[in-house]
């Protein structure tokens, strides 16, 4: 990932034009990993995630890869670190001393830099996920995880063999997911099963109420007649604060071309897989309201207006005109939210279309999943410039095979309403916080795509369309 040449100006944090500089960072940690030796050479120094809070500080995680000037060996080595302001990281790092830390592949498990007012964690170790060390070492895997979450399972309680760990998604100080890949023989009979299973650490206890809703959502009457399909989850181990799930065998959504024949056939697939999920009854999920939509425009409108404000003028009165609207929007249905529906959380199982990530299950108006999805296809279509004529296929496409297998009607005018809320809740704020490649620059875009999508608000019909 490549920072964009536009970083907002922080009097709080002035080196962060610094830490985002992948080339500068290359040359510092090269003599803080490898300052006495010739052996080792950093070759790439990546950016795979940040997360700033403008006046407070910024997290960085960095990808290092290695050569080894004796063997020509590659290796890789991630960083999470955080960035504070003027005297406050010597407080965190003498702080951080106190936790429980391992020794990486490469250097200390935690490092400081004073000039840079930066405090480093060197993968497994992580200022709040305390327990990537046990998912990522197969021996502990097998011995404190597979054991217990496969012997609550009868059928697939036997000999693990051959395991393997790698990790798929990280997200410092927040989750860690490794996929484990082994041989399973049951002890009931003497064939031989090759499994994957994906196991998710949280920094909280959060995934105790992931588990729980996505084993009554498994549960269900819907997922048990076989009209949606989800991973299997398996358990969930209190010591390591993981979850554990079966894998799906199928790619993604999002792997598909756009422009690919079959891709508008799987999203109608994908729309009728969500239109199962809304209409599933689940008990005890939490319930997201209009009025909490507002609130959080509400502040996104003032850290945007401090941040950028190029896009003040536009956004400001974008704001009273949503809120304006919502008087005349009506919740009466309530519907399960997924909470996090991109194309990327729907996965291609044959005909079937299976959806992934669960951790935002919820209830609200079946329009602000709807929303959001649409919401993350116009900024996709932006940022990859994406044909007119291929996103305006897709709402009608999706709407249609929605509507079929749903018991109220979409009004265009609310759907419009809740798309313009998610362009700026959602997408807007992940460009202004997570400063990756070329976001910025579209910043100013997805507030005026939101401000003439608002400005819809008596067309019959809901049209998908980056035209501005």
């Amino acid at each position: 990932m490549k920072i964009g040449a536009e970083i907002p100006k922080d009097d709080i944090l002035p080196q962060l034009p610094m830490v985002l500089n992948t080339s500068q960072m290359r040359r510092i940690f090269q003599e803080l990993l490898f300052p006495a030796t010739e052996n080792q050479h950093l070759t790439n120094c990546n950016i795979k995630r940040v997360k700033y809070k403008p006046g407070k500080n910024c997290l960085v995680c960095y990808q290092l890869d290695f050569s080894n000037n004796l063997n020509q060996q590659l290796e890789s080595q991630w960083l999470s670190a955080r960035i504070f302001e003027k005297g406050g990281a010597i407080f965190r790092y003498r702080k951080a001393h106190s936790d429980k830390l391992v020794k990486p592949k490469f250097g200390d498990p935690l490092s400081y830099i004073p000039n840079l007012e930066m405090v480093i964690w060197a993968f497994p170790n992580d200022r709040k996920l305390d327990e990537i060390s046990t998912l990522t070492d197969p021996v502990s895997v097998k011995a404190d995880l597979l054991s217990e979450i496969l012997g609550e399972h009868g059928e697939w309680s036997g000999q693990i063999t051959n395991i393997k760990t790698n990790v798929v998604h990280y997200v410092p100080e927040h989750t860690c997911m490794v996929r484990v890949n082994f041989c399973l023989q049951p002890f009931s009979t003497r064939k031989k099963k090759d499994m994957t299973l994906f196991g998710k650490t949280y920094y909280n206890e959060d995934g105790v109420k992931v588990f729980a809703r996505m084993q009554a959502l498994w549960n269900s009457q819907t997922r048990r007649s076989g009209r949606l399909k989800m991973a299997q989850p398996l358990g969930y181990h209190k010591a390591s604060k993981s979850l554990w799930q079966m894998g799906l065998s199928g790619p993604p959504l999002l792997d598909r071309e756009m422009n690919s024949p079959d891709f508008l056939h799987l999203l109608g697939k994908a729309a009728s897989t969500v239109s199962v999920l809304h209409t599933t009854e689940l008990q005890g999920l939490p319930v997201i309201t209009k009025r909490d939509l507002l609130d959080q425009l509400q502040n996104m409108e003032q850290l945007l207006s401090e941040g950028r404000p190029t896009c003040k003028k536009m956004l400001n009165s974008l704001v009273e005109r949503l809120k304006l609207q919502a008087k005349n929007i009506r919740e009466d249905s309530l519907a399960t939210l997924h909470g996090d529906l991109h194309l990327n959380n729907f996965i291609v199982e044959g005909e079937k279309i299976a959806l992934i990530d669960m951790d935002n299950l919820s209830q609200g108006s079946p329009l602000l999943d709807l929303g959001s999805f649409f919401a993350g296809i116009l900024y996709r279509a932006i940022l990859t410039k994406t044909p007119e004529n291929q996103i305006e296929k897709m709402g009608p496409i999706f709407l249609q095979h929605y509507q079929q297998a749903v018991p109220w009607k979409i009004s265009p005018s609310a759907l419009r309403w809740y798309v313009a809320m998610m362009l700026i809740n959602e997408r807007a704020f992940r460009c202004f916080t997570r400063l990756k490649a070329g976001r910025l620059d579209i910043l100013d875009q997805l507030v005026a795509l939101a401000d003439r999508i608002s400005m819809e608000d008596n067309a019959s019909q809901f049209t998908l369309s980056t035209r501005v």
